[in-house]
C-alpha cells in the first residue's frame, strides 16, 4: 500500500474516531476549559477541521504553504453546534483524503522545498496532528471524570 493511500485510510478513520469522542462529551462540557485555561474540546477539533483544509490545498496544489486568514476563517466558520463541527470535521478527512489519493508516487518521493522532509513524510501530517488532538480530548474527559474509551472505532470507523 503506498504512503498516501495509508495516510488517507488513517485520516479517515481518525476522524470518525474523534466525533465518537465529540458525541460522548456533554454539551456542557464542549466548551469547558479546564481551570479556564487551555483549548476546550470544540477549539480542538475546529482546528483539526482548519488544518484538514490546509493540507488538502497543499496536497491540490503541490506546494506547501499556511492559509490565508480568510482562508482559516473560511474553514471553521459555524461551528457552533456538536452535529456541525462532526459533520465538517468527516468531510474535511474524506476531501483530504481524496487528495491523498490522488498524488502520484513520482511527486510523494520529492523534498518539500526548504525542508528536508519528503511529501510521503508530509502526507501522515494532517493524521499526526488529528491523533495529537485525540490525546487532548481524551485527557480533557478524564479531567471531567470520564475515563471510557470513546475512540476505537475500528478499522471502518464504524
Amino acid at each position: 500500500m503506498s504512503p498516501q493511500e495509508t495516510a488517507a485510510r488513517m485520516t479517515e478513520k481518525l476522524a470518525r474516531d474523534l466525533v465518537l469522542a465529540l458525541k460522548a462529551t456533554p454539551l456542557e462540557k464542549l466548551d469547558w476549559k479546564p481551570e479556564g485555561l487551555g483549548r476546550s474540546i470544540v477549539d480542538q477539533l475546529t482546528e483539526c477541521v482548519g488544518a484538514n483544509v490546509k493540507w488538502t490545498c497543499i496536497f491540490q496544489e503541490r506546494a506547501y504553504r499556511n492559509p490565508t486568514e480568510a482562508e482559516w476563517e473560511a474553514s471553521t466558520d459555524g461551528l457552533i453546534t456538536p452535529e456541525a463541527l462532526a459533520e465538517r470535521l468527516i468531510a474535511s478527512a474524506d476531501t483530504l483524503a481524496t487528495a491523498l489519493r490522488a498524488l502520484d508516487g513520482t511527486f510523494v518521493a520529492m523534498q518539500i522545498p526548504g525542508t528536508s522532509r519528503t511529501w510521503a513524510e508530509a502526507c501522515f501530517h494532517p493524521y499526526w496532528n488529528m491523533a495529537y488532538h485525540e490525546g487532548q480530548l481524551a485527557f480533557i474527559q478524564t479531567l471531567y471524570g470520564d475515563t471510557e474509551e470513546h475512540a476505537d472505532s475500528g478499522p471502518s470507523g464504524e
